[in-house]
């Protein structure tokens, strides 16, 4: 009943026929509605019965029943009304003896990739037949947590990659909470030895910044919280604010914290960000959706005791209904002071990264997609990375505004995304077809997205993702140099072979194989780091010039003495 899959030994014709279906009648009332057959009734497998099965048949014609065998026990399956679907099984009927390879999907509870957990009824099982019997022979998912620190899969594939440019030490963030779209725990790295701890941070939070001097900000919805990363303590912006419990999200899942004193900026809804950086300089960069309903003028309070309201302009793009939604973009300066409220306004979509410079120029990656000449970049996945001077640029749109424009450029729009058009005007320049924009058709979600980062000579790093590499666009916007090639986990001879496959496979050039690397950080010019989660891999990646030179500087103390 309810056969799943089907697969016939080609030498014997013997037919083998797996069943799984939902776990206890009446726990999960779950009909398919695009099933013509169903009988309108919830799952009944009746007193006894069991919900992963495998039944062996006699060949054709004859094709009857000669055993059946519950896997439930053996197997460990764990599946979830939303998760039966993704089962895959197969009959290696070459083998002898006979084995059943199982494959069945992670708990939907995005608690499934911290460090050292358990096996979670998910991963590839290998069952074998002996003497009648079904026996487990091995199960991959707790060889590779013995071989590895973190064998589970980040939520989204988001592996968020930090930098702390005082020690070099990089830090990566996965979603362990508010549904996988904030982290309360990074893994510290050592990139020189490859060694690797958990950390537990103060708070939960959305995204992670550091500055020169080794400080991490972590941010909640609207507020920028400051630590020193040595031992987690805060750091209080001069003109912050206080508030008794301050985290990203909701629920059990949430850590939050007593805040002294934290810089505060517009932001009122959870869901995906636009990025944060902090610039040599110390101000900071960061990006917040903000919704405020235009009919009632109704808005959360961001200062204490203040309202805010974004600044309305004809042709600027409303989102969600009668409310104004969208993403702002905000400067901070090192003492916790607002800079530019709203410095870029008119965004039309999200934006997956922002930055500044040293100068406090602007860069940051658009969810939407190039537009030359009145036609779309190919791929409607990829976005546009742009440079801006704060509160000296806008975008306009022809659609989606409630005051409409009056005049309208003289020139070809330059970005495309849900259904509506804008002008960037006073961008400095435009780089498209990089990132990956989930937001954007066919996905339409941005849980999946991508990032850039910016070093400290003003150069993005940003993945190119249909050509397997990361480019790297100077501060006038020209590409001087891309990193990387399609290759699979083993190609490309490292520096450092220790750790790494066995038998790595020269494919030259700069030997960087890249399958599908959506986020990237930088210690400036010394490393690249690139998460390559299509070989599920972090990449470390050695930046250099074409010549160097070293000359001796006259009265600096040599490295022994103090």
């Amino acid at each position: 009943r309810r056969p799943a899959l089907v697969d016939v030994d080609p030498e014997t014709g013997e037919i083998y026929v797996m069943s799984w279906a939902l776990p206890k009648p009446g726990r999960y009332h779950y009909r398919p509605a695009f099933s013509s057959i169903d009988d309108g009734r919830p799952f009944d497998w009746g007193e006894g019965s069991t919900y992963f099965r495998l039944t062996k048949f006699s060949p054709f014609d004859e094709i009857e029943e000669e055993t059946s065998w519950d896997l439930q026990e053996v197997a460990g399956v764990r599946l979830t009304s939303r998760g039966n679907v993704n089962v895959m099984a197969a009959v290696d009927t070459r083998s002898d003896p006979l084995r059943l390879w199982i494959q069945t999907p992670a708990r939907d509870d995005r608690r499934y990739n911290r460090i050292g957990g358990g096996t979670g009824g998910w991963g590839p099982r290998v069952l074998k037949l002996e003497d009648g019997e079904w026996i487990r022979e091995r199960d991959m998912l707790k060889e590779a947590s013995r071989a590895i620190s973190r064998a589970y899969p980040a939520a989204f594939n988001r592996q968020r990659l930090y930098v702390n440019p005082s020690d070099g030490m990089l830090y990566l963030g996965e979603g362990d909470s508010y549904e996988g779209k904030a982290f309360k725990e990074v893994v510290r790295i050592d990139p020189r030895t490859g060694r690797l701890r958990p950390v537990d941070l103060p708070m939960s939070t959305e995204d992670m910044a550091f500055d020169l001097d080794g400080h991490a900000y972590l941010r909640s919805r609207g507020m920028i919280v400051r630590f020193r990363a040595a031992d987690w303590r805060e750091v209080p912006f001069d003109y912050g604010e206080e508030r008794e419990s301050i985290g990203y999200g909701g629920g059990s899942g949430t850590r939050s914290a007593h805040v002294q004193s934290g810089a505060v900026f517009p932001g009122n809804r959870g869901w995906h960000h636009g990025g944060m950086h902090v610039s040599p300089k110390g101000n900071i960069v960061v990006s917040a959706l903000y919704s405020v309903d235009q009919r009632t003028r109704h808005d959360e309070t961001v200062h204490d005791g203040e309202a805010y309201q974004p600044r309305i302009f004809p042709g600027r793009f409303y989102n969600f209904g009668g409310r104004f939604g969208g993403t702002l973009v905000h400067v901070i300066d090192r003492h916790g002071q607002m800079v530019h409220d709203d410095a870029i306004p008119g965004l039309i979509a999200t934006i997956n990264g922002t930055a500044i410079d040293e100068r406090g120029d602007i860069y940051l990656l658009h969810s939407a997609p190039r537009m030359i000449d009145g036609a779309r970049h190919f791929n409607v996945m990829a976005g546009t990375l742009m440079k801006f001077s704060p509160s000296q640029g806008r975008l306009l749109s022809a659609r989606g505004a409630p005051v409409p424009l009056a005049e309208r450029p003289g020139r070809s729009m330059d970005l495309s995304s849900y259904g509506s058009r804008a002008w960037a005007e006073g961008a400095h320049w435009f780089y498209g077809g990089v990132g990956w924009g989930g937001t954007n058709p066919p996905t339409g979600c941005a849980c999946p997205n991508a990032r850039f980062v910016l070093d400290y000579f003003a150069r993005s790093f940003t993945p190119e993702h249909d050509r397997y590499n990361v480019g790297v666009v100077d501060s006038s916007g020209n590409l001087i140099l891309r990193v990387g090639q399609y290759g699979n986990v083993d190609d490309g001879m490292p520096l450092v072979k220790d750790g790494g496959p066995p038998n790595p496979r020269s494919i030259g050039g700069d030997e960087v194989a890249i399958f599908d690397a959506r986020y990237v950080a930088t210690h400036t010019d010394r490393r690249l780091f690139i998460a390559d989660s299509g070989n599920a891999r972090i990449a470390s990646v050695k930046l250099g010039y074409h010549t160097d030179e070293t000359v001796s500087l006259k009265n600096v103390p040599d490295e022994g003495e103090k």
